[in-house]
């Protein structure tokens, strides 16, 4: 099983998830939404039809993303101190 770091809860993967109107971003949010779930890479890929190559590879760039804005936000609230 994958595993998804908490950096959104599920219901905010959902959310995003639903509401995103690129269609490759949305996808994407799917995925990590349903690995959050529980679901496997294998079930994942059946879901959004996604080979596991892709969803393994997928993990670490939204990671990296996430950590990115982290940081861009925390900074900014430094500033503002």
């Amino acid at each position: 099983m994958a595993h998804v770091a908490d950096h959104l809860s599920v219901g905010e993967l959902e959310e995003r998830y639903r509401t995103c109107i690129d269609a490759c971003s949305a996808r994407h949010y799917q995925t990590i939404w349903l690995l959050a779930q529980g679901h496997t890479i294998e079930e994942t890929g059946e879901t959004t039809c996604f080979v596991p190559r892709s969803i393994e590879e997928l993990l670490p760039a939204t990671t990296r993303l996430v950590r990115r804005r982290w940081v861009i936000f925390v900074a900014t609230m430094v500033r503002r101190l």
